[in-house]
Protein backbone atom coordinates (compact mmCIF):
# COMPACT_ATOMS: atom_id res chain seq x y z
CA UNK A 1 0.00 0.00 0.00
CA UNK A 2 1.70 3.79 -1.00
CA UNK A 3 2.61 5.65 1.33
CA UNK A 4 1.42 8.44 -0.56
CA UNK A 5 -1.47 10.01 0.91
CA UNK A 6 -4.78 11.02 -0.66
CA UNK A 7 -7.14 13.51 -1.00
CA UNK A 8 -9.87 10.83 0.44
CA UNK A 9 -7.49 10.36 3.37
CA UNK A 10 -6.49 13.99 3.98
CA UNK A 11 -10.35 14.94 3.99
CA UNK A 12 -10.81 11.86 6.89
CA UNK A 13 -8.44 13.21 8.61
CA UNK A 14 -9.96 16.82 8.70
CA UNK A 15 -13.27 15.33 9.51
CA UNK A 16 -11.64 13.28 12.36
CA UNK A 17 -9.68 16.44 13.64
CA UNK A 18 -13.39 18.35 13.34
CA UNK A 19 -15.08 16.36 15.54
CA UNK A 20 -12.49 16.24 17.89
CA UNK A 21 -12.54 19.68 17.71
CA UNK A 22 -16.96 19.34 18.48
CA UNK A 23 -16.43 17.11 20.97
CA UNK A 24 -13.93 19.03 23.20
CA UNK A 25 -16.08 22.13 22.66
CA UNK A 26 -19.56 19.91 23.73
CA UNK A 27 -17.62 18.89 26.66
CA UNK A 28 -16.30 22.58 27.77
CA UNK A 29 -19.18 24.60 26.90
CA UNK A 30 -18.36 25.71 23.96
CA UNK A 31 -19.84 25.86 19.99
CA UNK A 32 -17.18 24.76 17.47
CA UNK A 33 -17.36 28.09 15.71
CA UNK A 34 -15.50 29.59 18.38
CA UNK A 35 -12.33 27.71 17.08
CA UNK A 36 -10.45 28.21 14.29
CA UNK A 37 -8.27 25.13 13.18
CA UNK A 38 -5.07 25.80 11.37
CA UNK A 39 -3.34 23.37 9.08
CA UNK A 40 0.55 23.65 9.54
CA UNK A 41 2.14 23.49 5.91
CA UNK A 42 5.49 22.86 6.75
CA UNK A 43 7.78 20.74 4.52
CA UNK A 44 4.22 20.07 3.18
CA UNK A 45 4.01 20.06 -0.58
CA UNK A 46 1.53 22.74 -2.79
CA UNK A 47 -0.55 19.35 -4.07
CA UNK A 48 -1.50 18.06 -0.30
CA UNK A 49 -2.11 22.00 0.57
CA UNK A 50 -4.76 21.93 -2.43
CA UNK A 51 -6.38 18.90 -1.24
CA UNK A 52 -6.76 19.92 2.21
CA UNK A 53 -7.94 22.85 1.15
CA UNK A 54 -10.21 21.52 -1.66
CA UNK A 55 -11.56 19.21 1.77
CA UNK A 56 -12.69 22.76 3.50
CA UNK A 57 -9.79 23.92 5.51
CA UNK A 58 -9.04 27.42 4.98
CA UNK A 59 -6.35 28.74 7.70
CA UNK A 60 -3.25 27.31 6.69
CA UNK A 61 -0.01 28.33 9.10
CA UNK A 62 3.90 28.32 8.02
CA UNK A 63 6.95 28.65 9.69
CA UNK A 64 9.78 29.72 7.29
CA UNK A 65 9.26 32.71 5.34
CA UNK A 66 11.43 31.25 2.49
CA UNK A 67 8.96 28.20 2.20
CA UNK A 68 6.01 30.03 2.65
CA UNK A 69 6.53 32.75 0.03
CA UNK A 70 6.53 30.50 -2.89
CA UNK A 71 3.50 28.37 -1.37
CA UNK A 72 1.54 31.86 -0.81
CA UNK A 73 2.32 32.85 -4.80
CA UNK A 74 1.26 29.49 -6.13
CA UNK A 75 -2.09 28.95 -4.66
CA UNK A 76 -3.10 32.61 -4.52
CA UNK A 77 -5.80 32.02 -6.54
CA UNK A 78 -7.59 30.10 -3.73
CA UNK A 79 -9.55 32.11 -0.67
CA UNK A 80 -6.69 30.83 1.65
CA UNK A 81 -5.91 32.96 4.90
CA UNK A 82 -2.29 32.36 5.64
CA UNK A 83 -0.51 32.50 9.22
CA UNK A 84 2.87 32.98 9.94
CA UNK A 85 3.60 30.68 13.02
CA UNK A 86 7.46 30.35 12.99
CA UNK A 87 10.22 32.70 14.90
CA UNK A 88 9.96 36.06 13.15
CA UNK A 89 12.62 38.20 13.37
CA UNK A 90 13.15 41.83 12.13
CA UNK A 91 15.68 41.42 9.14
CA UNK A 92 12.56 38.88 8.08
CA UNK A 93 9.30 41.13 8.45
CA UNK A 94 10.71 42.71 4.90
CA UNK A 95 10.25 38.80 3.36
CA UNK A 96 6.74 38.37 4.80
CA UNK A 97 5.17 41.73 5.27
CA UNK A 98 1.64 42.02 3.66
CA UNK A 99 1.33 38.51 2.59
CA UNK A 100 -0.26 37.02 5.73
CA UNK A 101 -3.55 37.24 7.33
CA UNK A 102 -2.14 36.91 11.04
CA UNK A 103 0.91 36.85 12.61
CA UNK A 104 1.25 34.59 15.57
CA UNK A 105 4.65 34.59 16.88
CA UNK A 106 6.01 38.59 17.60
CA UNK A 107 7.63 38.89 20.72
CA UNK A 108 9.57 42.05 20.23
CA UNK A 109 8.95 45.50 20.27
CA UNK A 110 11.44 46.01 17.43
CA UNK A 111 9.59 43.37 15.21
CA UNK A 112 6.57 45.47 16.05
CA UNK A 113 8.24 48.62 14.95
CA UNK A 114 9.61 47.12 11.74
CA UNK A 115 6.44 45.35 10.60
CA UNK A 116 4.56 48.74 11.43
CA UNK A 117 6.94 50.83 9.06
CA UNK A 118 6.61 48.04 6.32
CA UNK A 119 2.90 47.38 6.11
CA UNK A 120 0.49 49.27 3.63
CA UNK A 121 -2.61 47.85 5.54
CA UNK A 122 -3.24 46.91 9.00
CA UNK A 123 -1.19 43.89 10.12
CA UNK A 124 -3.19 41.58 12.87
CA UNK A 125 -0.66 40.18 15.22
CA UNK A 126 -0.21 38.18 18.25
CA UNK A 127 2.16 38.02 21.03
CA UNK A 128 4.12 35.09 22.16
CA UNK A 129 4.11 34.12 25.64
CA UNK A 130 7.13 31.88 27.00
CA UNK A 131 4.95 31.04 30.16
CA UNK A 132 7.46 28.60 31.78
CA UNK A 133 10.85 30.38 31.22
CA UNK A 134 11.93 27.58 29.29
CA UNK A 135 15.27 28.58 27.29
CA UNK A 136 14.44 26.70 24.14
CA UNK A 137 11.01 28.10 23.11
CA UNK A 138 10.47 31.85 21.64
CA UNK A 139 8.33 34.21 22.84
CA UNK A 140 7.93 37.17 25.81
CA UNK A 141 8.06 36.78 29.52
CA UNK A 142 4.91 36.59 31.40
CA UNK A 143 6.10 39.14 33.57
CA UNK A 144 7.12 41.47 30.28
CA UNK A 145 4.08 40.99 28.54
CA UNK A 146 1.48 43.76 29.91
CA UNK A 147 4.81 46.69 29.15
CA UNK A 148 5.18 45.31 25.33
CA UNK A 149 0.97 45.26 24.87
CA UNK A 150 1.31 49.02 25.99
CA UNK A 151 4.15 49.61 23.31
CA UNK A 152 2.46 47.96 20.37
CA UNK A 153 -0.69 49.93 21.27
CA UNK A 154 1.15 53.12 20.33
CA UNK A 155 2.39 51.82 16.44
CA UNK A 156 0.55 52.59 13.58
CA UNK A 157 -0.79 49.85 11.35
CA UNK A 158 -0.90 47.41 14.28
CA UNK A 159 -3.83 45.25 15.59
CA UNK A 160 -3.20 43.37 18.55
CA UNK A 161 -5.38 39.89 18.41
CA UNK A 162 -4.40 38.09 21.21
CA UNK A 163 -1.86 35.84 22.05
CA UNK A 164 -0.15 32.34 21.54
CA UNK A 165 1.70 29.75 23.97
CA UNK A 166 3.62 26.84 23.35
CA UNK A 167 3.48 24.39 25.95
CA UNK A 168 6.52 21.89 27.44
CA UNK A 169 5.94 18.86 24.46
CA UNK A 170 6.37 16.11 27.54
CA UNK A 171 3.30 16.84 29.56
CA UNK A 172 0.55 14.90 29.91
CA UNK A 173 -3.50 15.94 29.38
CA UNK A 174 -3.91 16.92 32.96
CA UNK A 175 -0.13 19.10 32.62
CA UNK A 176 -1.58 20.25 29.54
CA UNK A 177 -4.89 21.68 31.22
CA UNK A 178 -2.93 23.20 33.58
CA UNK A 179 -0.65 24.92 31.34
CA UNK A 180 -3.82 26.55 28.95
CA UNK A 181 -5.48 27.27 32.22
CA UNK A 182 -3.07 29.38 33.40
CA UNK A 183 -2.02 31.12 29.66
CA UNK A 184 -6.00 31.66 29.73
CA UNK A 185 -5.79 33.47 32.97
CA UNK A 186 -3.05 35.61 31.65
CA UNK A 187 -5.04 36.69 28.60
CA UNK A 188 -7.93 37.54 31.25
CA UNK A 189 -5.87 40.04 33.52
CA UNK A 190 -4.64 41.24 30.51
CA UNK A 191 -7.63 42.50 28.63
CA UNK A 192 -8.15 45.60 30.94
CA UNK A 193 -4.70 46.43 28.92
CA UNK A 194 -5.75 46.46 25.96
CA UNK A 195 -7.97 49.23 24.38
CA UNK A 196 -9.76 49.52 20.53
CA UNK A 197 -9.08 48.70 17.74
CA UNK A 198 -6.76 46.36 19.72
CA UNK A 199 -8.29 43.23 21.69
CA UNK A 200 -7.19 39.93 22.90
CA UNK A 201 -9.86 37.96 21.89
CA UNK A 202 -7.56 35.35 19.97
CA UNK A 203 -5.75 32.81 21.89
CA UNK A 204 -3.60 30.24 19.65
CA UNK A 205 -2.56 26.98 21.32
CA UNK A 206 -2.92 23.33 21.18
CA UNK A 207 -1.27 21.10 18.01
CA UNK A 208 -1.40 18.13 16.81
CA UNK A 209 -0.91 16.18 20.07
CA UNK A 210 -2.85 18.74 22.57
CA UNK A 211 -5.20 20.36 20.92
CA UNK A 212 -8.38 18.74 22.67
CA UNK A 213 -6.71 20.08 25.92
CA UNK A 214 -6.59 23.62 24.92
CA UNK A 215 -9.82 23.91 23.34
CA UNK A 216 -11.22 22.93 26.34
CA UNK A 217 -9.39 25.77 28.34
CA UNK A 218 -10.48 28.21 25.97
CA UNK A 219 -7.98 28.12 22.48
CA UNK A 220 -9.36 29.89 20.06
CA UNK A 221 -6.75 28.99 17.15
CA UNK A 222 -5.58 25.57 17.47
CA UNK A 223 -2.18 24.91 15.04
CA UNK A 224 -2.49 21.26 13.86
CA UNK A 225 0.26 19.79 11.05
CA UNK A 226 1.01 15.80 11.63
CA UNK A 227 -2.38 14.66 12.68
CA UNK A 228 -3.43 15.91 8.93
CA UNK A 229 -0.69 15.36 6.52
CA UNK A 230 1.65 12.89 8.51
CA UNK A 231 4.50 12.47 10.25
CA UNK A 232 7.47 14.42 9.20
CA UNK A 233 10.42 12.87 8.18
CA UNK A 234 12.75 15.30 10.10
CA UNK A 235 13.61 16.15 13.17
CA UNK A 236 11.12 18.57 15.22
CA UNK A 237 11.77 21.96 16.27
CA UNK A 238 10.94 25.59 16.18
CA UNK A 239 7.20 25.98 16.38
CA UNK A 240 5.76 22.51 16.22
CA UNK A 241 2.44 21.27 15.11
Amino acid sequence: MSAEKTPTDIADKLKKIRNKIATACEQSGRTPSEVRLVGVTKQVPFEKIREAFQAGLTDFGENYAQEALPKVTALSEANIRWHFIGALQSNKVKQIHDRFSLIHSVERISTLIEISKRTERTQDVLIEVNLTHEPTKSGVFAEDVAQLIEDAQKLPNIRLCGLMFMPPIELVESGQRRYFHDACKLRDRLVTNVTAPHNLRELSMGTSHDFEAAIKEGATLVRVGSAIFGARQYPAGGHSA
